[in-house]
């Protein structure tokens, strides 16, 4: 068994997956989304519950947030084995909102257990280094997780913007006591004591424009493997550094496309994130999209459009984890049998939904 829940986060990211036996799966978690979405993670944990693995995939504030909440608000029942996340320590042996969160998130893992920060990679920074093979790590389950992005040069650039966001907060980088008096003084975070008409062909022709952010850039980007299944988990990791990720890995395994049953697209589906190189390198069926659509009015048109052109004549299903202004587009008859795919949402008005690989 291997399933992929895209739990209703609002404009972020909490990705939980569960795999092996189906009466005793193994269950990881990557990000947890804003504070709000602690209430989604914890009831899909349910009373008991060991997660093999929690990556925070990087400090933008969608994804770290609930993840501090979750760990210093730990329910009774939850455990975490490990935990990967590159913290200032991580980036400056290496690396806007998010970096304070991101020093509240570091002070919570000393509090619950250090041992398990990063621990597969001996406390060190989750990097897919510029030479040699792409850093993989299987996990006790048997799930293979293969690291992508970000690069050391992606964590270097994203030091000074960390620096910068805490001296604003006044907060020194690395300082777990200041970081710990910052998240109990946290009152959302802190431990508690007690459609239009679609042109497909003109939107994905339209030119594509990186995305430059840090932070994004520093986002920790899996290939999780198990049991001949493989899903890819981008984060909100740039473009060319997942598509030169996947370009090493094919050199490696002397193949042309990687062979995915599901990808968690990078970003939200910011077109930003998810050029036409990086779609082209890869065979797959299922496109997952994490966001409300809230803030930034993700996922683009121009994203969507640039899978489907990919994938024309072939089977395609986009699974959006929130029915939206933006979602509902593609909530047409025309257009699912002109371009040869289907659109999933969730059952109910709340959000999430689950896909059965």
């Amino acid at each position: 068994m291997f399933r992929v829940v895209v739990l209703p986060a609002g404009h972020g990211d909490a990705i939980w997956i569960e795999y092996g036996p189906a009466e005793n799966p193994s269950r990881v978690l990557i990000d947890a989304g804003l504070v709000g979405t602690y209430k989604a993670v914890v009831a899909r944990a349910g009373s008991r519950c060991r997660l093999e693995l929690l990556c925070v995939t990087h400090v933008d504030q969608d994804h770290v947030e609930g993840a501090v909440k979750l760990i210093a608000n730990l329910p009774p029942g939850m455990v975490v084995d490990e935990l990967w996340f590159n913290g200032y320590d991580q980036v400056s042996k290496a690396m806007r909102l998010g970096a304070v969160q991101g020093e509240e998130l570091g002070a919570a893992i000393v509090d619950y257990n250090a041992r398990i920060w990063n621990a597969k990679f001996e406390q060190k920074a989750v990097v897919a280094a510029a030479r040699g093979a792409l850093p993989a790590k299987t996990l006790d389950g048997g799930l293979k997780l293969t690291v992508l992005s970000p690069r050391p040069v992606d964590l270097a650039k994203l030091k000074p913007v960390w620096e910068r966001e805490c001296k604003k907060a006044g907060l020194t980088p690395g300082d777990v006591d200041e970081a710990r008096e910052a998240l109990e003084a946290n009152r959302r975070l802190g431990p508690r004591r007690l459609g239009a008409k679609v042109d497909v062909e003109s939107l994905a022709e339209a030119e594509y424009e990186p995305d430059k952010s840090e932070a994004n850039g520093s986002s920790i980007a899996l290939l999780a493997e198990f049991d001949g299944k493989a899903v890819l988990l981008g984060a909100d990791a740039h473009s060319e550094v997942l598509e030169a990720g996947i370009a090493r890995l094919l050199k490696e395994r002397r193949q042309s496309k990687l062979k995915l049953d599901a990808f968690k697209v990078s970003h939200h589906g910011s077109k930003f994130n998810n050029g036409p190189a990086l779609i082209g390198r890869l065979d797959c069926p299922n496109w997952l999209f994490s966001t409300n659509g809230d803030k930034f009015g993700h996922p683009d048109p121009e994203t969507v459009a640039r899978i489907l052109k990919a994938r024309k004549g072939e089977k395609t299903e986009l699974h959006f984890n929130y029915r939206s202004e933006q979602t509902n587009a593609w909530d047409s008859d025309r257009l699912q049998r002109d371009w040869s795919f289907e659109a999933n949402y969730p059952d109910n008005d709340e959000g999430g939904i689950t896909v059965e690989l």
